[in-house]
């Protein structure tokens, strides 16, 4: 391997009076790692079952006989050559998260904090809410509305079937404001 001198941002070849000449490293090499596929890992087992050398093996597939040496070792553990599961267990089973859904669903009212504590008390927030989002429930948080009571929603209806007979002008003359916004 030739080494390239870097000498302020040139080579040795520009420079006619090399000061402090340093070795520019060499890039790294970017590793080749890979998940191996079921039918190769397969394929590495009944190969070592005919007899040959995990260093034959991985002259042969072109692996690291580490690699092959790895996977070998594994090889017993798992079911006809799929791979274990990855990360940390699930905390819920398909069930829960069903109960979960049919009680969001049940108690729209609840915010995510309420819903939490008297659902699903021994899980995490974030974790009930991943689960709600899973399927499908989003920004889980109830909206602050002004309750009507009887004589309110009367008196507004009636306003309404007073005036339904207005123009497009009268409405452009009307101001609203609109408190079930805040």
């Amino acid at each position: 391997m030739r080494l390239r001198y870097i000498v302020l941002g040139r080579t040795v070849n520009e420079c006619k009076h090399p000061i402090a000449v340093m070795p520019r490293r060499p890039k790294a090499r970017k590793t080749s790692r890979r998940k191996l596929t079921a039918e190769v890992r397969t394929e590495l087992v009944g190969a070592s079952k005919m007899g040959h050398s995990s260093f034959k093996i991985a002259e042969d597939f072109g692996l690291n006989p580490r690699t092959v040496r790895d996977n070998l070792r594994r090889a017993s553990s798992r079911d006809a050559g799929k791979s274990r599961p990855r990360g940390r267990p699930r905390k819920t089973n398909s069930d829960f998260d069903d109960a979960l859904e049919t009680s969001a669903r049940d108690n729209p009212n609840q915010t995510l904090r309420e819903f939490n504590i008297n659902v699903a008390p021994t899980l995490s927030r974030t974790t009930t809410q991943r689960r709600l989002r899973e399927r499908g429930l989003r920004k889980w948080l109830m909206p602050n509305r002004p309750q009507l009571n009887k004589e309110a929603r009367k008196a507004r209806l009636d306003w309404a079937l007073a005036h339904e007979h207005w123009g497009y002008k009268e409405w452009l003359k009307v101001w609203w404001s609109d408190e079930s916004d805040k």
